[in-house]
C-alpha cells in the first residue's frame, strides 16, 4: 500500500509539473505574440512621425517659391496632413485596441496562473492527507 502511495505520489507531482510546465509555456507564448504586436505598432507611430517630419520639411522648402505655387503646395500638404492625420487617428485607435487586448492576455494569464496555483495547492493537499491516511494505516513495530 505504501508503494501503491508512493507511486501515486509520483504521478500526482509529475502531473502537477506537467500542469505548470504547460502553464508557464502558454504564458511565454502570449508574452511573445504580445511583444510582437507592440513591436510593429511602435514601428507604424514611427513611420506616421517621420512622415510628419518630411511633409513640415517640404513645406519649409516651397516657402522659397512664388506665391502661386506656393499656394498650390500649401493646399496639397493640408491635403495630405489631413490624410496623415487620419491614418495617425487610425493607427492610435489600433494601439488602444493592442494595449486593451494585451492588458486582456495579461489578465487571463494571472487568472490561469491563479487557477494553476489552485490547482497545485489542491493536489498537494490531498497527496498530504492520503500520505498522512497511508502512513496511519502501517502498522508501528510497537502495534504488531
Amino acid at each position: 500500500a505504501l508503494g501503491q502511495l508512493t507511486q501515486w505520489q509520483q504521478e500526482q507531482a509529475k502531473q502537477a509539473a506537467d500542469l505548470r510546465a504547460a502553464y508557464e509555456e502558454q504564458l511565454r507564448t502570449l508574452r511573445e505574440q504580445l511583444g510582437v504586436a507592440l513591436e510593429a505598432q511602435d514601428r507604424e507611430v514611427t513611420d506616421v512621425n517621420e512622415l510628419f517630419a518630411s511633409q513640415e520639411a517640404l513645406l519649409e522648402q516651397m516657402k522659397s517659391q512664388s506665391k502661386s505655387a506656393m499656394e498650390r503646395v500649401v493646399w496639397r500638404l493640408r491635403d495630405e496632413n489631413k490624410r496623415l492625420a487620419s491614418e495617425a487617428e487610425r493607427r492610435r485607435v489600433q494601439v488602444g485596441q493592442a494595449l486593451r487586448e494585451r492588458d486582456s492576455m495579461r489578465q487571463i494569464a494571472e487568472q490561469e496562473r491563479g487557477r494553476a496555483e489552485t490547482a497545485l495547492q489542491q493536489v498537494a493537499s490531498l497527496v498530504a492527507e492520503r500520505h498522512n491516511r497511508a502512513m496511519d494505516a502501517v502498522p508501528t513495530p510497537a502495534s504488531s
